[in-house]
């Protein structure tokens, strides 16, 4: 996962390319799949998250709260198996609104 920056509240989505990098959906002969993941927001200055299958990162912070959103990625279980598969063990990271 790549690192995050500072965010303005109120700002339309925001866009980090190549967030997500070094996956494979399978092997060449499953070439077909795509990874699938999933998001959990913890707080309320962040109001949706989505990881691409890319591996681009987009959210969209309130109009009115400031503060921190903690945040958790994980990835569908009978696609990938070499990333958290579960929220018990998936990675969070913290998205800091700023007035």
């Amino acid at each position: 996962m790549g690192p995050m920056k500072p965010c303005w509240w109120g700002t339309d989505l925001r866009r980090f390319t190549t967030w997500a990098t070094g996956m494979s959906a399978g092997p060449a002969a499953k070439s077909g799949q795509t990874i699938t993941f999933h998001t959990s927001i913890s707080g309320t200055s962040v109001v949706s998250v989505t990881v691409m299958s890319y591996g681009d990162l987009t959210f969209t912070t309130s109009p009115t709260v400031t503060g921190d959103s903690t945040i958790q990625v994980w990835a569908d279980r009978q696609r990938l198996q070499h990333l958290p598969t579960t929220m018990e063990s998936a990675p969070t990271f913290t998205i800091h609104v700023v007035a």
